[in-house]
């Protein structure tokens, strides 16, 4: 049995191969200061339980005092300076003065890309492959 604390919970899913990506990006096109945050997909907890076995009951036992239900990435009250690209927002330092400041929120929850069930499996077989 998977316990979960919250069947709403989502997190933001980064493989090994975007994680190297957003290191030699970042490498090869930071001025200085920036953040580079990668624009990810996201999934449900309890779809990842049921990627990892589909037999398995799963049962919501509550959250726990600082858990959060949701990832954010960048909140909205933030008002950063910020450039997006394909693959990232790139948040400016805050010396960069001649850009305009911009509310940007990029949360679990809320993100345009969720992975099913399948992708899930199919991500989780790419490390636990025979």
């Amino acid at each position: 049995m998977f316990l979960i604390t919250d069947l709403r919970m989502t997190r933001f899913h980064i493989t090994l191969e975007q994680s190297v990506k957003l290191v030699i990006d970042a490498i090869k096109t930071a001025k200085g200061g920036e953040i580079f945050v990668p624009k990810l997909a996201s999934f449900y907890i309890k779809d990842l339980a049921k990627a990892l076995c589909n037999r398995t009951k799963i049962k919501e036992i509550g959250i726990r005092p600082g858990e959060k239900i949701h990832e954010t990435l960048i909140s909205s009250g933030e008002n950063i300076s910020y450039k997006k690209s394909n693959d990232y927002f790139i948040i400016k330092p805050k010396k960069n003065k001649n850009k305009s400041k911009k509310n940007v929120n990029f949360s679990s929850d809320e993100n345009d890309k969720f992975l099913n069930i399948d992708q899930l499996k199919k991500n989780i077989s790419l490390y636990f492959s025979d």
